[in-house]
């Protein structure tokens, strides 16, 4: 999903995995997502993926943000539905509503919510001004690396527990490198089948490696992971 926008974040799409107080969390629903990119040649005949503005009216009214209602949008229609999102956990009620579509657009468009309620008198001015920079305009918006970095974010997140690299893990990933394409392919539908026990094992490792918590494994990063275990070229 690193290319694509799903156009219909909403509290029912996502599930906790089971009953435990510390499940995963997963999304569902991917029907509407699309990708944000597309596959431009230069002057060279080189193919380039570059950004492009999406033009369907897709989601759910109380979810959408003011540039897909308008047909001319990004990727970051997504931020703008985790803001209607976080809204609505923090207060029980949508930001914005209407009678029906045409209202609930008129006042997306319109960027009329407010935090008047006395239910926001228990609620940090952090949360708040997370919420008031997802839902700004596009151009103004939080990106998602912006938005996991807000104070809010920082102050309340669950730190995961790092574990150490073992030489098993090491010989996987050293494996994986050197698979032929089709054995890659295999390797990668076995890796969708783990169990939810191996999958947070495997995110406790991903954590582990990702020092700067920014989400992505870096090849300095993974040099200083595996240093001593492989060679500058399997790297």
């Amino acid at each position: 999903m690193s290319d694509k926008t799903c156009r219909d974040l909403k509290p029912e799409n996502f599930l906790f995995e089971n009953e435990s107080e510390n499940s995963v969390i997963k999304l569902i629903d991917f029907g509407l997502s699309t990708s944000y990119l597309e596959s431009v040649e230069n002057d060279k005949g080189k193919s380039n993926r570059v950004l492009t503005k999406l033009k369907t009216c897709a989601g759910t009214s109380l979810y959408m943000a003011p540039e897909v209602i308008m047909k001319q949008y990004s990727c970051a229609c997504d931020l703008w539905s985790a803001g209607v999102i976080l809204y609505i956990m923090l207060a029980g009620y949508p930001p914005f509503y209407g009678d029906n579509d045409i209202e609930v657009f008129e006042k997306v468009i319109n960027y009329q919510y407010d935090f008047e309620d006395d239910v926001w008198n228990e609620v940090s001015d952090e949360a708040k001004d997370l919420i008031t920079k997802l839902l700004a305009p596009a151009g103004e918006r939080l990106d998602s690396k912006q938005a996991l970095s807000h104070p809010w974010i920082v102050k309340n997140s669950k730190n995961e527990p790092r574990v150490s690299l073992n030489d098993n893990v090491i010989s996987r990933i050293a494996t994986f490198s050197n698979a032929t394409k089709i054995q890659q392919i295999a390797l990668n539908f076995i890796a969708h089948q783990c169990e939810a026990d191996e999958i947070a094992e495997n995110k406790k490792i991903f954590f582990n490696i990702d020092k700067n918590n920014d989400g992505y494994i870096t090849l300095k990063e993974l040099k200083e992971a595996m240093k001593g275990k492989l060679t500058e070229d399997e790297l």
